[in-house]
């Protein structure tokens, strides 16, 4: 779920100021960490690892974030409701653009794989429309992509299909990889 918000400014600030949020998520200890992806939180770091080996559809994502100028903060934050997650633009300058996605804390290992998926897919998304630079052309975007969600507060909440989709392809692709697994160390 992507969401538009008023604070973008004081974000992009915090973030500048915290020295961009975290340090890079790293897939694996002998792989140098991602430059783009970014979070300090230990958990997210975990599930981002586990996530990037268990599946090709979250490997694409994350690669597609790394080839590109645009930096992505993931952020264990109470979201409202374990369901209440979400991708934003919180910034652009001549050098990239800054996004941040929220995941609450309360999920478990495959919620947490399916909504980072999810919300990864929203920054691909964002990334593929180098036009995104504020609040109104990242909204823009979502009325030509995806559809309209709700509100929750003053943020209006936007989806689109293919975050969901990716969603379950990614969940599927992890099942089937700790399925056989755990077929091959049974034998």
């Amino acid at each position: 779920m992507y969401r538009s918000h008023r604070s973008q400014r004081t974000a992009l600030a915090v973030l500048i100021l915290c020295g961009f949020a975290g340090t890079p998520a790293s897939a694996d200890p002998e792989r140098p960490p991602f430059a783009h992806l970014r979070t300090s939180c230990p958990r997210i770091k975990a599930a981002i690892a586990d996530a990037y080996q268990e599946s090709v559809t979250f490997r694409r994502l994350v690669d597609q974030i790394e080839a590109t100028p645009t930096f992505v903060f993931v952020e264990a934050r109470w979201c409202g409701t374990v369901t209440d997650n979400a991708c934003t633009l919180i910034g652009s300058s001549g050098s990239g653009r800054f996004l941040q996605i929220r995941a609450s804390p309360l999920m478990n290992q495959r919620q947490l794989t399916g909504v980072l998926a999810h919300e990864l897919q929203h920054a691909v998304e964002i990334i593929q429309n180098p036009d995104v630079v504020d609040a109104k052309s990242l909204r823009s975007l979502y009325r030509r992509i995806g559809f309209f969600s709700g509100r929750s507060g003053i943020q209006e909440t936007w989806e689109t299909n293919q975050a969901r989709e990716t969603e379950r392809i990614v969940l599927g692709e992890a099942r089937e990889f700790r399925r056989h697994a755990r077929a091959r160390t049974q034998r």
